[in-house]
């Protein structure tokens, strides 16, 4: 109810664009639902919003980037093919292709130590569909915010890349698995003269997951993994 007070977005794909995506995904419900729930936005967003804010936050937590390319509006990894189409419950955006969608198959523990890789090692299910760029052209970045003040830290992360396999099919899922990532930035209470006491908080950080278009250079969409990292220099059972 409160969310259809404050109204929806519906990033929808066109019909032909969800014939594309596997048969085997559509009758999987729990990937239908991280699908369906990735192309949909809390409130109204109109074209101009989307492209005045540059993002938009679907309700899995997953963010598309938003913009204008060539004249045509792009959301995501999809393309925008009619905008602004009005219904009861807020706006439709026609889409061309199912956009690539971010969800973790499974987390790291919330504990984790310094340049040591995260156990367990995180899982991201990448699922892809006929229409949008040949995922040839994408990679999926492991990414690092301090949880405090939300700054991304470069260069602050060991074995963050991953090159997603190129699409033999008209739609694919992949299981994109970080098995060597590691946090190599020094946490500031780590830095800190020893007895002078540490602040747990300095060491707690976001983990992000973006996906990264190699042919434009830039991400077009990305997920934060839910549990937030707490770095020590060992684990304190």
């Amino acid at each position: 109810p409160a969310l259809c007070e404050a109204g929806v977005t519906v990033l929808a794909p066109s019909d032909a664009a969800w014939a594309q995506l596997e048969p085997r995904s559509r009758a999987d419900p729990v990937l239908i639902r991280q699908v369906l729930l990735a192309h949909i936005c809390s409130g109204v967003h109109m074209r101009s919003d989307l492209v005045a804010k540059r993002t938009a936050v679907a309700l899995a937590g997953q963010t598309h980037a938003a913009a204008l390319e060539g004249g045509e509006m792009h959301v995501g990894t999809a393309r925008v093919l009619r905008a602004d189409l009005p219904f009861d419950s807020g706006v439709i955006h026609e889409l061309g292709s199912v956009m690539a969608v971010l969800h973790f198959a499974r987390e790291a523990h919330e504990e984790q130590v310094w340049k040591k890789s995260l156990q367990p090692a995180p899982r991201i299910v990448v699922v892809t569909a006929a229409g949008a760029a040949t995922t040839s052209d994408y990679e999926l970045h492991g990414c690092l915010l301090h949880a405090a003040t939300g700054q991304l830290l470069p260069d602050a992360l060991r074995g963050h890349v991953r090159s997603l396999q190129p699409r033999l099919h008209q739609s694919q899922v992949q299981q994109v698995t970080f098995s060597d990532l590691c946090v190599m930035t020094k946490p500031p209470s780590l830095q800190r003269r020893r007895g002078a006491g540490l602040d747990d908080g300095a060491n707690r950080y976001r983990l992000l997951f973006s996906l990264w278009n190699s042919s434009t250079l830039s991400y077009v969409s990305w997920q934060h993994m839910p549990t937030p990292l707490l770095i020590r220099n060992s684990f304190h059972m």
